[in-house]
């Protein structure tokens, strides 16, 4: 699990606020490992998740999805499962946007740097989190 280190907030002359954080994240194995990313929301009048980047790597994924108050976003990039899920819903392939490069969103060995953003109004408490398994190259090279 990854804490948000910073956490960038700004407001809008309409009252809304919009945050977005920079973290980073060490895949302390040798080979790419493909996260399950989990968006979290209590509170508030709304949140609108917009995008999520892998700002090392270049990927992102676009997304435009209102979370409501108590519900999870569940996104899970491991090939043979990716799926993207709400705890209310259930499959919400909606959520992200056409553009988006959902199979090759990945973290490299060492450090990713991860940004999100989250369009906010009443504000809403935010809960983000990364998991992963960390896997290794074998000794032909590939993940083990």
């Amino acid at each position: 699990i990854v804490i948000n280190d910073d956490l960038y907030i700004g407001y809008s002359t309409a009252g809304g606020a919009g945050s977005s954080y920079l973290n980073t994240v060490t895949n302390s194995g040798s080979a790419s490992a493909y996260p399950v990313i989990k968006i979290y929301r209590t509170g508030g009048t709304s949140a609108v998740v917009e995008w999520i980047k892998n700002e090392t790597t270049g990927e992102t994924l676009w997304c435009n999805y209102s979370l409501l108050s108590g519900e999870t976003l569940t996104i899970d990039l491991t090939p043979g499962n990716r799926s993207i899920t709400s705890d209310f819903f259930g499959d919400v392939w909606r959520a992200v946007l056409r553009g988006s490069q959902f199979t090759e969103f990945y973290l490299q060995a060492g450090t990713n740097y991860i940004s999100a953003y989250v369009a906010q109004v009443g504000s809403p408490t935010m809960t983000q989190y990364i998991e992963w398994v960390t896997t290794h190259e074998g000794a032909d090279g590939a993940a083990a």
